[in-house]
């Protein structure tokens, strides 16, 4: 049964991505962390990117990620973030208008700033926004740029959630959205042996 979940999220995964537009060749910009380093986020970027590629999708890829994990951060590490940032939304601003979706996994610290600045200039692009929430820290302390994303994104973006009490809680918080849910069951049960799945 833990297979058979795992198809049915990888395909809702990929479908919901590809969703907009007619055009034949669907164009999906991914917007987050990538390895190096390899966390959590970036690691499940990765996957979602190799997979979207591989089912036929042209993927721009736009890392956020800055050099070293979260307890090696100092002056450099923000120096570089915040160059890679500005890359970023050089790349954003030159993107056409012509992307079934505009993905973006928002930072959950200070970070999200540049989300914001992202999403603001990102939001135009596509026929669809995807806001995949992967982190409950903004949800249990409220953070002034979620809730500008938010304003900025009503009505236009589809916010997706690791569980619907997720995606209840933020609502509570930042009020109703568009919403789906996807696990990141669909990340991991692949490595899953075998015997456990009964």
């Amino acid at each position: 049964m833990l297979v058979i979940r795992w198809l049915s999220l990888r395909v809702e995964c990929l479908k919901m991505l590809k969703e907009g537009g007619e055009t034949s060749a669907k164009r999906v910009a991914m917007v987050g962390m990538f390895p190096p380093p390899t966390s959590g986020a970036a690691k499940n970027n990765q996957i979602l990117l190799e997979e979207l590629g591989s089912d036929g999708v042209i993927v721009t890829k736009l890392a956020t990620s800055g050099e070293g994990l979260a307890h090696k951060r100092g002056l450099h590490y923000h120096a570089q973030r915040l160059l890679t940032n500005v890359g970023v939304l050089s790349r954003i601003l030159k993107l056409k208008r012509s992307l079934n979706s505009f993905y973006i996994v928002p930072d959950a610290g200070l970070g999200m700033l540049y989300s914001a600045i992202h999403i603001f200039f990102g939001r135009g692009k596509a026929d669809k926004v995807f806001i995949h929430h992967r982190s409950f820290k903004y949800i249990d302390n409220v953070s002034p740029f979620m809730r500008l994303i938010v304003r900025l994104t009503r009505g236009r973006a589809i916010h997706v959630f690791l569980s619907e009490s997720m995606g209840s809680k933020f609502e509570a918080v930042y009020g109703d959205v568009a919403k789906r849910v996807v696990s990141n069951a669909h990340y991991v049960l692949p490595n899953i042996s075998p015997a456990r799945d009964r």
